[in-house]
């Protein structure tokens, strides 16, 4: 999951992950690991990353809450799949945002991340 989430955010949270992986996660995979969903304990939702877009999507699937229940997933516009795929379930656009960077920008891969911790810890 580290090596996932390092590809997807260019960032090194192996601290902020092992923190949390012990509240609970899901991994989506073929044999190897394809993506992660770890939830947030700050909001609904968490963060999802994930390799291959059907991965990502399951996850999303997987983590949706209940019909009526409130849940707020953060993608990166450049996703376009998971931005489908919310909508089409409902979800709304509720607020944007940009990925500030001090120094050098950090590569990331937008396409690979399908929910955010929250908009602090990405």
């Amino acid at each position: 999951m580290l090596a996932l989430d390092l590809a997807a955010t260019g960032e090194d949270r192996r601290r902020l992950l092992t923190a949390l992986w012990p509240t609970g996660g899901l991994v989506a995979g073929d044999g190897r690991a394809l993506g992660y969903h770890l939830a947030s304990p700050w909001r609904s939702g968490g963060a999802v990353v994930a390799a291959d877009p059907r991965a990502g999507l399951a996850l999303l699937d997987a983590v949706r809450a209940a019909p009526g229940d409130e849940v707020a997933i953060s993608v990166p516009a450049a996703n376009a799949p998971a931005v489908r795929s919310l909508q089409s379930a409902g979800f709304s656009e509720r607020s944007r945002t940009v990925r500030m960077h001090r120094g050098p920008r950090v590569p990331w891969n937008p396409a690979a991340l399908f929910g955010a911790h929250n908009l602090f810890w990405g």
